[in-house]
């Protein structure tokens, strides 16, 4: 199985999805409250792809 990713080019501080994602990386109780996490680096992406293949 082979995952496509798109990326999104983030340009300014103000941008939405900047400050949810910074929320996410500072805020445990923030990762909680809304089901997430972050996965930062092609280390932690390729492992979580791979357990699910």
């Amino acid at each position: 199985m082979r995952f496509f990713m798109t990326f999104k080019h983030i340009t300014s501080r103000d941008n939405s999805l900047f400050k949810q994602l910074k929320k996410l990386a500072d805020n445990a109780r923030e990762r909680r409250k809304h089901n997430e996490t972050l996965l930062d680096g092609p280390h932690l992406l390729t492992a979580y792809m791979e357990a699910f293949i």
